[in-house]
């Protein structure tokens, strides 16, 4: 009879230290998706930005200083846009969390 009560509650100890154990790792995994959806966020407004719309279209300046566009539209110059396209490259590729914090630190420059 004591062995059987040494045995429920060894047991419930071993469940309640499992529960506990669950709930530490999950804030971390939290965090790390909304990263994520930050990142995915961002990609998506740098891919809107870029793709433009019919009566705003994404110009790109040869001259590097706009005056060959209209600077009343968007516009960056060839080497932003070199910079941009890596920036979102790197958001793609994106896997770890420094990965991640990076990429969306590159696109929201």
């Amino acid at each position: 009879m004591r062995s059987k009560k040494r045995l429920v509650c060894f047991s419930r100890l071993l469940a309640a230290m499992m529960i506990f154990s669950i709930f530490s790792f999950v804030p971390p995994l939290q965090a790390k998706a909304v990263d994520s959806e930050e990142l995915n966020a961002l990609i998506e407004k740098a891919e809107a930005f870029k793709a433009g719309n019919e009566e705003f279209q994404l110009q790109i300046s040869e001259a590097g200083d706009g005056s060959d566009v209209n600077q009343a539209w968007p516009w960056m110059t060839a080497d932003e846009l070199v910079a941009y396209n890596a920036a979102l490259d790197a958001a793609y590729a994106a896997t770890t969390e420094e990965e991640v914090a990076e990429a969306i630190t590159l696109l929201t420059d």
